[in-house]
């Protein structure tokens, strides 16, 4: 008997006849229940894509789930079936010829391997197609609900109002392929895709409300910091705002897209303006003040120069910006540093009298300080170093402590020195006015009648410190002699010190006149005493 061909063993693989196939009827009962499976499983369809469309509010029916359960697991079950007879007529015949023909045991692993990646790669579950387009399996029915929550929960939170999520999606119950299930990200992504008025967008927030979005990040934070920026030569350390400000990338409505200029505008806009109240006849501060919710004190703090008359408008109300930026800068600067003068003790020198040994000089240091800006306005100062770079130099004065010589008559020198005992200014003088109230009211000094061009004497020694013509004065010599003693000499014909002179008690230094306020020619003495006016006689020895 001839032996036969490798395509002859292995042609047990060809696919029997579903005939041949056990089934659980025959007849008129097999092809009633083929009908009626297909059917149900139609009616599954529509129930899960309708509970779909009705986001769960209505139940997929039980019954018709189960009969479309049942129909695919009969299907399954003819198909392992099939695959059973077809592997055990395998086995059979191929048992005897194992030896003979390598394809046959080939086969048998072929077959094994088949079933299991069958098993594997496969399962029941539901086609997802958005627009008529098939993009990707889920497992689960619920998975797509879960989905649809997500993306409204998420859009609902960025927009601060509910939303609600319309995809066109349908769900198709049957066998899928494991590798290609979506996962919940996945589903979510598709459904975002899906609606043109939602999309994955950057949002910047103020409070948890969206105020603008963009596809791009960067677009928003480069309005942000030009809305903050600040005109500084310093450091900028730290920019906060008055209310949360994030910048997220989440589902939100496409309409929130914005360019930066606007952005920008709305966020320098106001959350409330300026107020103001006309007022009217019978107003007054407390009565406005209360009216309005404000102290008394607030209320003329924002109308420092608005005075309380009719018509006049006060303000009541300031603006409230929409998002308050406060800013700390930092800046150093170079600051002179002033010097100090010490005086010496000089007991050569007498009491009185001074001298510069050491002329003064700045110094400067580098001071670094924090500044805090609120909306582009100062605040707030604090120092946070002090760097000497260049120590000043002290001014040293030498300051006499030599007693003072006996009085003398006359002492031409000009030396200043002051002597503590004033001398009459003018000999031969009569007291015309003196000292006290008078008829014509208080008189400040005393009145020396003399003839004209009289000379007049430095009462004591000293520096002039004016020396010319003062209203009814006429003209006038004003001598410092220390401890805060001056004298006045005035109605002069003429001076003859200039200022910064220095004189010496007895030194003449002008000529008795009638000028200025004068019935006639004398000479008005005149003492203070840290600038008011005392009784001159308490002085003249």
């Amino acid at each position: 008997m001839a032996r036969k061909s490798a395509r002859e063993d292995v042609g047990v693989y060809t696919v029997p006849s579903v005939r041949t196939i056990p089934r659980i009827g025959s007849g008129l009962w097999t092809k009633a229940w083929d009908w009626f499976a297909r059917q149900s499983y139609r009616l599954s369809e529509w129930a899960v894509e309708f509970s779909a469309r009705a986001k769960k509010d209505v139940l997929i029916p039980s019954v018709l789930y189960l009969f479309a359960l049942a129909d695919v697991s009969a299907r399954c079950a003819r198909r392992l079936w099939f695959e059973t007879v077809c592997l055990a007529h395998t086995v059979r015949v191929s048992a005897g010829r194992l030896k003979a023909n390598r394809i046959t045991a080939a086969s048998i692993m072929a077959s094994v391997t088949a079933a299991a990646i069958s098993v594997t790669f496969f399962g029941l579950g539901f086609s997802l197609r958005v627009n008529g387009q098939e993009v990707g399996y889920l497992m689960h029915s619920d998975d797509l609900s879960r989905a649809i929550e997500s993306v409204e929960s998420q859009v609902s939170a960025a927009l601060g109002r509910p939303y609600g999520l319309n995809p066109n999606v349908t769900l198709s119950f049957g066998v899928v392929e494991r590798e290609k299930v979506l996962t919940s990200a996945e589903i979510e992504q598709v459904l975002v895709s899906a609606v043109s008025e939602i999309s994955d967008l950057y949002v910047l927030t103020v409070d948890g409300k969206a105020v603008g979005a963009s596809y791009n990040e960067e677009t928003l934070r480069a309005a942000l910091n030009e809305f903050s920026a600040l005109k500084t030569n310093g450091t900028v350390l730290k920019t906060s705002y008055n209310r949360d400000v994030k910048i997220e990338k989440t589902v939100a409505e496409t309409s929130l897209i914005c360019s930066a200029d606007e952005l920008k505008t709305t966020l320098s806009g106001e959350i409330q303006t300026e107020q103001y109240y006309t007022i009217v006849r019978g107003d007054s501060w407390e009565k406005i003040a209360h009216e309005h919710g404000l102290s008394v004190e607030q209320l003329k703090e924002m109308n420092p120069e608005t005075p309380m008359r009719r018509g006049k408008q006060l303000l009541v109300s300031e603006a409230i910006p929409f998002l308050s930026v406060e800013t700390i800068v930092q800046t150093s600067d170079i600051q002179s540093v002033d010097y100090k003068t010490v005086e010496e003790k000089n007991a050569s020198m007498y009491v009185g009298t001074q001298k510069v040994t050491q002329n003064g000089a700045r110094g400067n240091a580098r001071v670094t300080v924090n500044t805090t800006y609120r909306d582009g306005q100062a605040v707030a100062s604090e120092q946070v170093s002090y760097e000497m770079l260049k120590a000043p130099v002290d001014r040293v004065v030498q300051v006499g402590t030599k007693p003072l010589p006996k009085a003398s008559r006359m002492s031409p020198s000009g030396d200043g020195v002051a002597t503590g005992s004033f001398i009459r200014p003018v000999s031969g003088a009569i007291v015309y006015s003196d000292y006290g109230y008078r008829k014509s009211g208080f008189h400040s000094g005393v009145d020396l009648a003399v003839s004209a061009g009289t000379p007049i004497y430095a009462a004591d020694g000293g520096t002039v410190t004016f020396s010319g013509y003062k209203g009814a004065y006429g003209k006038l010599i004003i001598i410092n002699h220390g401890n805060g003693l001056t004298t006045y000499y005035a109605h002069n014909s003429a001076n003859n010190v200039r200022v910064g002179q220095k004189v010496s008690r007895g030194q003449k230094i002008g000529a008795v006149g009638s000028t200025g306020n004068s019935t006639g020619p004398h000479c008005h003495f005149e003492v203070r005493k840290n600038g008011k006016s005392v009784n001159p006689w308490r002085y003249i020895s």
